[in-house]
């Protein structure tokens, strides 16, 4: 109203985002009330991006609950544009029958308000205009960002332990920071099983100074979308607009097997119980030894003796054994007795040096030859993902494209999955081949170690190498005969391999002394099999 002739305004500035600074509207609004000599009483200033109900922007209820308590002034109410004032139609008015209970008068410095039929009629169509800038502009956006995931970048905020820094190659790219290095040993310790639940996980990040020092209880849910996350594993995904897992840009904290073991920790809803250390420690046979007649692992008890002690004995608990009623014979195996015996399973396993000393030979031309094919075969990968990946970049050009049609973007979109997958495909490929002939060398060497002396290793080795061991010298689990001890064992590969060179009669024994290059006279019966041997990995 006027006081004083003169009028009494209050200014209203909105941006988008909190980066973006409302000073230059401020300034232009303050700059009109000048030359309309209208005094300004306050001013509001709203970060809030889009359209959408005008309520829940902040500044604009405490301009309207001001006008309210002071409705008597009658105010103006200052917009640097049209559309600071509202992007949605339908808002819009109801907004301006708002400002009209609350006896407020917009103005804006680019469009003058009408009250007349005609007018209100051009301020809706104007309305309408912003709105359909508003749906446009959120459309290529989305475009653009869906381009940049279908490429294999991240196109929002950067998922926690990871930044995002500028690069000339990639635009930007998200990088692992500190806290990176946490979420890392994070993940790999739930997937091992080390950290049982979320909640261990919470506090292990805490400590870390991951998360914040509130209640453990608050971070449950930040810890789910860690776990759930692709993108610690290398991957981008994004279902709500269509987007598949493909192989993403940015440096992964975990590898794909890790991840897919923590998917299956949380689909299994398995409680975690606690390892009853002492009975493993008693019974480390236990899982690996099934009885003869029923084909039933053997498990472990203990017994007291009628004059006192305590017994362990290893037995079959199917109550439909065979074994329950025979007459005779022993139902139960003391477990000295058992591990006895498979200690002197054990021992008989160890090749001669000879036999030893030849397939050490043998594993280096193998090893040699198969660093020549990694290397021919990596040079292939890396051209034919050098070729996709520039075909890919293509492909975004045209979907980013705002003239490209709906039918021809959709045809891209989908080209560019299938390459994405291919080179996913090669890099998953790439990464289980070792790529020197020194990573070759150590799990070979490891490998040696176990079958020179087998039973050395067992004896040293923790329940879990133990059940890895177990697997690498036999294919299946061993029988037992109460009475008559371990049936003949079904081996694996390498102590079958070790068992044919030091048979007396074996041809190519003797063929490896005589030549000068016995490699050549071996490999090839042999090659696959090697191969297959150099693949195994012990914790040892």
């Amino acid at each position: 109203m006027k006081t004083n002739n003169h009028i009494i305004a209050l200014i209203y500035a909105r941006v988008s985002t909190k980066k973006q600074d409302p000073m230059s509207q401020l300034i232009r609004c303050n700059e009109y009330c000048q030359q309309k000599g209208y005094t300004v009483e306050k001013t509001f200033k709203d970060k809030f991006t889009g359209g959408g109900n005008f309520l829940e922007r902040p500044a604009m209820r405490e301009l309207l609950e001001y006008a309210k308590k002071n409705i008597h002034k009658q105010y103006v109410v200052v917009f640097d544009d049209l559309k600071r004032f509202a992007r949605d139609t339908k808002f819009h008015i109801d907004l301006r029958t708002t400002f009209s209970a609350n006896g407020l008068t917009p103005e804006c410095l680019n469009y003058n308000f009408d009250e007349s039929p005609e007018g209100r009629f051009m301020e809706t169509i104007h309305a309408a205009q912003n709105e359909l800038e508003r749906h446009q502009n959120r459309r290529q956006v989305i475009q653009k960002q869906r381009a940049r995931l279908i490429a294999g970048y991240n196109a929002f905020t950067s998922p926690r332990g990871y930044k995002k820094i500028k690069h000339s190659a990639h635009g930007t790219i998200d990088i692992p920071t500190k806290k990176g290095k946490w979420i890392k040993k994070a993940l790999q310790k739930f997937a091992s099983g080390e950290l049982g639940t979320k909640r261990q996980m919470a506090i292990y990040l805490q400590n870390k100074e991951v998360l914040g020092k509130q209640d453990t209880f608050r971070y449950i849910q930040a810890v789910s979308k860690i776990l759930k996350n692709p993108f610690y594993a290398g991957y981008i995904e994004y279902a709500p607009w269509e987007v598949q897992r493909r192989k993403g840009k940015h440096k992964a904290l975990i590898s794909l097997d890790e991840f897919n073991t923590i998917q299956r920790k949380l689909s299994s809803n398995a409680i975690p119980k606690s390892v009853r250390e002492n009975q493993n420690s008693i019974f480390p046979l236990r899982g690996f030894i099934n009885c003869y007649y029923c084909k039933t692992k053997l498990t472990g008890c203990k017994s007291k003796g009628r004059w006192g002690g305590l017994y362990y004995k290893y037995y079959c608990w199917n109550k439909k054994c065979a074994l329950r009623k025979m007459q005779g014979v022993i139902k139960s195996v003391d477990v000295k007795k058992i591990h006895r015996e498979f200690d002197r399973l054990l021992e008989a396993l160890k090749p001669s040096k000879e036999v030893l000393n030849i397939t050490k030979q043998i594993f280096e031309d193998v090893s040699k030859e198969q660093v020549k094919k990694i290397a021919h075969q990596a040079l292939l990968s890396t051209q034919e993902k050098k070729t996709k990946e520039t075909e890919i970049e293509h492909l975004i050009s045209l979907i980013s494209n705002p003239n490209t049609s709906e039918l021809l973007r959709e045809r891209y979109e989908k080209k560019v999955t299938e390459l994405s997958l291919d080179i996913e495909k090669i890099a998953r490929l790439d990464s289980k081949m070792p790529q020197s002939e020194e990573l070759l060398r150590t799990p070979r060497k490891k490998m040696f170690e176990v079958l020179k002396n087998p039973y050395k290793i067992w004896t040293e080795s923790d329940l879990e190498q133990k059940r890895q061991l177990f697997y690498f010298l036999f294919e299946e689990n061993l029988e037992y005969l109460p009475n008559k001890g371990f049936r003949t064992p079904k081996k694996a590969l390498p102590i079958r391999l070790f068992e044919e060179f030091s048979s007396a009669d074996t041809e190519y024994v003797h063929l490896l002394r005589r030549n000068s290059n016995p490699m050549q006279a071996y490999v090839k019966k042999w090659n696959s099999q090697m191969s297959t041997m150099l693949e195994f990995k012990t914790n040892k």
